[in-house]
């Protein structure tokens, strides 16, 4: 049986892996770009920059492909069904089961039912929904923020000022008429204040 502590080192490990290797992706490409496009002159290098976008595509397939090859080497399975759980490392460390077989295979802990653990993922999501859609009254506010120190500035960006906080309004009140949980009211009325606002002065400007 395995142990929570073993569990998490693994997944500690694939996780800092994966960080690692889109560093090492990230560092090969630009360096990549750095060092081609300065020799197609000083006005062709943006342009060169973007076109030389499917000559890093190579790099990047031959790091993710080594990564995918150390993946499979460490997959790690059921010890009942051997199972492939490798995907599935958060609802076997919830549940404490095997999603496939149902027989426990990590010690400690309670047990918990398949349907539990989708209640608590649901629970689990709107709970980062509702943050997530400070977002958009927090752009919102950047906008008007910007447009009432200096207009001037923002004269091709006006529509801006009702975008943002229209998608704002549309999202958190699509979630709050479908769910009728009520953290994300205040987000739908601080969306829907900031609309009024930004479509006022939207209006100014016609």
């Amino acid at each position: 049986m395995l142990t929570e502590q073993e569990i998490r080192k693994e997944l500690s490990r694939r996780t800092n892996f994966a960080l690692s290797v889109s560093f090492v992706v990230w560092i090969l490409s630009d360096a990549y770009l750095e060092i081609v496009a300065p020799h197609f002159g000083r006005n062709a290098s943006e342009w060169v920059k973007g076109s030389l976008i499917l000559l890093v595509i190579p790099i990047v397939l031959g790091v993710l492909t080594a990564a995918d090859l150390f993946f499979n080497r460490h997959r790690w399975f059921c010890p009942e069904c051997d199972e492939d759980l490798t995907k599935r490392t958060q609802e076997v460390l919830a549940r404490r089961l095997c999603p496939l077989c149902e027989s426990r295979i990590v010690s400690g802990g309670r047990l918990h039912s398949e349907k539990a653990y989708k209640r608590y993922r649901e629970l689990q999501f709107r709970e980062k929904l509702s943050v997530l859609f400070w977002v958009w009254p927090a752009v919102s506010l950047l906008m008007l923020g910007f447009w009432f120190w200096d207009s001037s500035e923002m004269t091709g960006c006006s529509l801006f000022l009702v975008l943002m906080p229209l998608i704002g309004t549309s999202t958190a009140g699509w979630a709050w008429a479908r769910t009728f949980d009520r953290r994300y009211r205040l987000q739908f009325f601080t969306c829907a204040i900031l609309l009024s606002i930004g479509a006022s002065e939207l209006w100014k400007t016609i």
